[in-house]
């Protein structure tokens, strides 16, 4: 580890990051950001808790293309009340139709799409209160 920045590792290859705060690698920063906005919520009691690209997979039936899906995020609310979160920096074409597909085989599974100003907003505005949010590049 980099005693310059004893909180956060940023490996080499890609943006792939990890905090000392949490067990998981992200693929992104904005993930990163966004488990700390998450793990907020979670201290003042808005959500009950998350977890990082839960299983199980949701699976699409066609042959080609984007044949799965794996989320960023769930959120629970409750025993039976929960909530997917995909972090978005850019929307790709793959992303899109990830999706699409979701939307038509899955439609009773809500997603919520959080872009990038979406995080810059909450960096405005709360980022000073979220514990581990300046840490993160």
């Amino acid at each position: 580890m980099n005693p310059r920045l004893p909180d956060i590792v940023l490996q080499v290859r890609g943006t792939r990051c990890r905090c000392k705060c949490f067990p998981y690698v992200f693929k992104s920063r904005w993930e990163l950001k966004w488990a700390h906005f998450l793990e907020y919520q979670k201290q003042k009691g808005l959500i009950c808790g998350w977890d990082y690209e839960p299983k199980p997979v949701f699976e699409f039936p066609v042959k080609r293309g984007c044949i799965d899906y794996l989320p960023d995020f769930v959120l629970y609310f409750s025993d039976k009340v929960w909530q997917y979160h995909e972090v978005k920096g850019f929307m790709d074409q793959r992303s899109r139709t990830k999706l699409k597909r979701m939307a038509k085989y899955h439609p009773k599974v809500y997603i919520r799409v959080v872009k990038r100003k979406d995080i810059q907003h909450i960096g405005k505005t709360l980022g000073l209160q979220i514990p581990g949010w300046e840490n993160c590049p």
